[in-house]
This record gives C-alpha cells, structure tokens and sequence, in this order.
C-alpha cells in the first residue's frame, strides 16, 4: 500500500502544476466579463470532472487508478480553457479588424 501511496502522491500533484493555470484561467475570464466561461470552468475543474474521473477509473481498474483523477480533471479542464482562449482571441482580433475597417471607410 505505501507504494501505491509514494505513486499515487506523485500523480496527484503534478495535477496543480495544472490547477495553477486553470485558477488563473478562470479568473481572467471573469475579469474580462466572461463569466459563464468563467462558471463553467470553475464547476468543471471543482466538481464535474473530479467526480467523473474519480469514479470511473475506480470502478475500471480498481482503487490505484483514483490518484490520477485530480490530474486528469485538471488537464481537462486546462485543455478546455486554453482551446476557450484561442477562440476567444481568434473573435477579438477579427471584431477589431472589421471596427478599424468601418472606422477607416467612415
């Protein structure tokens, strides 16, 4: 058991290396009047996808598997706030090409 202790330990915190940005993630989306991206991430990473992925590995392969859940919950939750981001910048620089656009003709 403590070896699956000494692994699992290891898993489980590289996860904040993660939660670390997806913290920050959030916050910016709130900051800039994003919030239910905001909310989503915030339910996504405290309650959907810890739950999610903390069941279904125990239940697969057994109880050693649940020290990854944080982990993967938190990669998730990253992959999704940083492809939100891309988006998002994508639709700003083309609002402001079209406002310079407008400006320049008028």
């Amino acid at each position: 058991m403590a070896e699956y202790s000494y692994m699992g330990l290891r898993y489980y915190f590289l996860g904040f290396l993660f939660a670390g940005d997806n913290i920050l993630s959030v916050t910016y989306f709130s900051a800039t009047d994003n919030a239910r991206i905001a909310f989503i991430g915030s339910i996504t990473r405290g309650a959907v996808a810890i739950v999610f992925y903390a069941v279904v590995p125990s239940k697969l392969f057994l109880l050693k598997e649940i020290w990854f859940s944080f982990l993967v919950a938190e990669l998730i939750t990253f992959m999704a706030a940083l492809i939100t981001a891309i988006i998002q910048r994508k639709k700003s620089k083309t609002i402001k090409r079209e406002t310079v656009y407008y400006n320049f003709m008028c």
